[in-house]
């Protein structure tokens, strides 16, 4: 574990080297995450203008819903999201994963960190100012052991996003020109914006069972404004458990099939 620690932090001195010399890439990318934010604000004031609650939500926890979205979006972006997209992309089609086997870490882990966006950061803090912001003004009691199960969820459905983001990509091994497969989790994470219940039963059922993309950020959105139901806890665990699984044995079914076809 410290050997990854040590392998990212180099990794990150060389992404900040990298985005510090485009400075323009870096306020046009934090102008388009802002405007992101307030547009969504605007939409979410239309949409309070005539109601009360959305789904049982208030609208500053909504906002709050929004941001934890957010919050999951800018995270995988600082962390692995370009590295997977390159994976997606060009890895494997141009024969450039044959240098992450070579390495005596696992190819998964250093594929995802090999191309961290370290300008995040500063979407980083505007979105934990929102979320702090509207966990405060929801008018909500929060009870510290509601903070505590809030932050061991969040810490699980980022996992959990993970895994999910690996699996979207995995078909790229047998599958090299599906160009657009990087972007697939930003489309279903989309759905995660809104409180799970203004959707359909079936539609929940797949969001939370299938490809459990609403556990990210409702359920710890959930038990921060509620009463803890340890159910929920049981089934983090598992859902996390049971797709790091899933993303760990897909990757290395592509990996045989990747050596298979380059011998």
């Amino acid at each position: 574990m410290i050997k990854y620690f040590k392998i990212f932090r180099i990794i990150l001195i060389n992404a900040y080297l990298r985005d510090s010399i485009i400075g323009g890439v870096i306020i046009f990318n934090l102008v388009i995450s802002l405007l992101e934010i307030i547009m969504t604000i605007i939409l979410f004031n239309i949409i309070f203008a005539n109601v009360t609650s959305l789904a049982g939500w208030n609208y500053y926890q909504v906002l709050f819903i929004f941001s934890m979205m957010k919050l999951t979006s800018v995270l995988s972006g600082l962390i692995y999201r370009k590295g997977l997209g390159k994976m997606a992309n060009e890895m494997v089609r141009m024969g450039d994963y044959d240098f992450h086997l070579a390495k005596p870490v696992n190819p998964m882990i250093m594929v995802s960190l090999c191309e961290p966006k370290i300008y995040q950061i500063i979407t980083l803090f505007a979105v934990v100012t929102l979320a702090i912001f509207s966990a405060i003004k929801s008018t909500v009691a929060i009870p510290m052991i509601n903070i505590i199960f809030f932050g061991i969820f969040f810490i699980l459905g980022q996992i959990l996003f993970y895994f999910l983001s690996v699996i979207s990509i995995v078909p790229t091994f047998w599958f090299v020109r599906l160009y657009s497969l990087y972007d697939v989790m930003n489309r279903f994470l989309q759905f995660a914006r809104y409180p799970a219940g203004i959707y359909s039963n079936i539609l929940k059922a797949f969001l939370f069972v299938v490809f459990p993309v609403l556990a990210v950020t409702y359920i710890p959105a959930w038990v921060l404004f509620n009463p803890i139901d340890y159910r929920y806890a049981i089934y983090m665990v598992l859902v996390t458990v049971f797709f790091g699984f899933i993303a760990t044995k897909l990757w290395r079914l592509g990996e045989k099939h990747y050596g298979s076809a380059s011998s």
